[in-house]
């Protein structure tokens, strides 16, 4: 047993210390997508710590160490069950204000995740962000478009 747990843990310990010389964080940034490397980066620089709604992005809340809520979990659908399932566009902004809620991050055409939008298309909070109601496009990704709660 010590020997199937060891040779594995050894060659990441061989890894980590030759092709990144130790560095650990190295080691775990090249193993994010490059999709979502963009918009890390922009929240870094940025230093944006408020909390922000995803879909289909998984590394943003540990990389730029950011409270997110993702629509693509049970926890996020049930979080946000009352905004999505609104037909009151006031009561939604009123909510998302309530909750904190300050950014949207999307995945656009040119995601593979783009399909997933489509679900949520018929949903009146949907609307209210294609139609800029209370939401600001902020910046445009290469896979992604972020969008401001105002």
């Amino acid at each position: 047993v010590v020997m199937a747990v060891a040779a594995p843990i050894v060659n990441a310990i061989s890894v980590v210390g030759g092709a990144y010389g130790g560095d650990i964080e190295a080691f775990w940034w090249d193993a994010v997508p490059k999709r979502e490397k963009d918009l890390i980066e922009f929240y870094r620089a940025h230093g944006i710590k408020d909390i922000t709604v995803t879909l289909g992005v998984f590394h943003l809340a540990y990389y730029a160490d950011v409270p997110t809520v993702r629509l693509d979990s049970f926890s996020g659908l049930t979080a946000l069950r009352d905004v999505l399932t609104s037909e009151d566009r006031a009561y939604i902004y009123a909510r998302l204000k309530e909750l904190g809620v300050r950014y949207f991050i999307l995945p656009n055409e040119r995601s593979q995740y783009y399909q997933w939008v489509e679900l949520f298309n018929g949903t009146t909070l949907f609307q209210m962000i294609r139609e800029g109601d209370h939401f600001a496009l902020v910046e445009e990704f290469t896979h992604y478009r972020m969008y401001e709660v105002v």
